[in-house]
């Protein structure tokens, strides 16, 4: 039995030691990118992780993009999917919630 200590993400083979952060961009494009990051494995504090992560690297907030607004509309996409879309980003742990968090 052959144990790896790999995964591939993408088209990027990652170790188990690179990183403890994996960030994924564009997953709805036909070249999604892969970023990682190594943040501190102990975060202080309490509440969500993500938040208390962004909180304590900046990287992972410029990810975030926290200052890039949801779009009112978009070309043929249904108003209620887009109210769908921002009430999942409202969710704790969602990205925009993280930048509320972040903002208080």
């Amino acid at each position: 039995m052959v144990i790896s200590n790999l995964t591939t993400i993408v088209d990027r083979q990652l170790g188990a030691d690179e990183a403890n952060v994996v960030l994924v961009d564009g997953v709805d494009t036909p070249q999604p990118t892969v970023e990682t990051l190594a943040v501190a494995p102990r975060l202080s504090g309490d509440g969500d992780a993500l938040t208390r992560a962004a909180a304590s690297d900046s990287r992972l907030r410029a990810f975030l993009q926290c200052d890039v607004a949801l779009p009112t509309s978009l070309p043929g996409v249904p108003s209620i999917q887009l109210q769908a879309m921002r009430m999942a980003q409202s969710r704790p742990g969602a990205p925009q919630s993280v930048c509320a968090a972040l903002q208080r």
